[in-house]
């Protein structure tokens, strides 16, 4: 999934994540990049999700927090545009 997400194939890194995520579903990892490509492609809610898990597999994971961090504030934002047009 990395590669995918190195050359900005988000498609694939999720589906790559995911069918990590299905043979692993403690693999932190998988979660991390699906949320990247997730975000990546605007899908904060999705993103949110899997950054959540992310956290809450490996708990000191300071990157996860941040990346959780920057979902939550683009989902407010997004809500927030949305109520405003």
């Amino acid at each position: 999934a990395q590669a995918y997400i190195k050359v900005e194939n988000y498609g694939l890194a999720i589906n790559d994540a995911t069918a990590a995520m299905e043979a692993d579903p403690t693999y932190a990892k998988a979660y991390y990049r699906r949320g990247s490509a997730q975000y990546a492609l605007t899908h904060y809610k999705d993103a949110r999700k899997d950054f959540r898990k992310v956290c809450q597999l490996k708990p000191k994971d300071r990157d996860a927090r941040a990346k959780l961090q920057a979902c939550e504030k683009a989902v407010k934002e997004a809500a927030f545009l949305k109520a405003i047009e």
